[in-house]
């Protein structure tokens, strides 16, 4: 009997130490932020107090050096993923940040969220530390507000649907059916931008169509367009296509 009860105590033992152990190790905390390459002011003020108290911030380089250093008047302790990365998955990179800090800010542009893609390269990460997914502005949001094209019209309850790359095709089936009030595509390069304004300046009849691109609106009636929008992906640049249905909108006043 007193053996069975050291067993017992042995293995309660066990239990709780692997308890522990697991415990502190989902104690520590991974924050997944986004913000647009070159614009610091996108932050909201929840991501701007988290960058604040953790121990470190992870970064590319890639990042506009301007953005760069005001982050460091935020959180002095940078890491740059171009420093720690070599040939080793990402998630082994910030694995091993773990091993010395509690926790982690990751910067990431807000082009690659997007679609919720590039979330993914966190999956084997999930049940070893907590990973939290901080609000922040999109950076074709914050265009659309520096253009002052409203993202929803409030005379109505609308909508907005954004579309991912690879499922462009569904772009003759919105053009149909004008079932979307308003559709923000993240173009991919020149030869989906060729396709599409093809496709919108024979079959469109149900959508206005904008072109934004840091902040500008691009004049796709202009002869010189396709040469306009090359020269920005080679630049590496990020374009918008922007649909917004054509309706009447039934008001008291009319």
């Amino acid at each position: 009997c007193n053996n069975i009860k050291r067993v017992n105590f042995l293995i309660s033992k066990y239990i709780f130490r692997s308890m522990t152990i697991s415990n502190n190790f989902l104690e520590k905390k991974l924050y997944i932020i986004t913000i647009s390459e070159k614009e610091i002011f996108d932050l909201t003020l929840v991501a701007l107090e988290v960058l604040q108290k953790t121990e470190c911030v992870l970064i590319s380089k890639k990042f506009d050096k301007k953005l760069i250093k005001n982050l460091e008047k935020i959180n002095t302790k940078l890491i740059f993923e171009e420093d720690l990365i070599q040939n080793r998955e990402i998630s082994q990179s910030i694995l091993k940040i773990f091993e010395k800090h509690k926790s982690i800010s990751h910067l990431k542009k807000s082009t690659e969220a997007f679609c919720n893609h590039s979330m993914f390269e966190y999956s084997e990460l999930k049940e070893k530390v907590n990973i939290i997914i901080v609000p922040t502005v999109l950076e074709v949001i914050s265009s659309l507000n520096k253009l002052k094209l409203p993202l929803t019209d409030r005379r109505k309850n609308s909508s907005v649907n954004f579309i991912e790359n690879d499922t462009i095709k569904k772009l003759s089936l919105v053009l149909k059916d004008a079932y979307y009030e308003k559709v923000i595509i993240k173009l991919k390069n020149q030869t989906q931008v060729e396709k599409i304004y093809k496709k919108l300046s024979t079959k469109n009849k149900n959508y206005n169509v904008i072109y934004i691109c840091s902040n500008k609106r691009l004049n796709q009636n202009n002869k010189n367009f396709k040469e306009k929008t090359n020269s920005l992906f080679k630049n590496k640049e990020t374009i918008y296509l922007i649909l917004e249905k054509i309706e009447k909108i039934q008001t008291k006043y009319n």
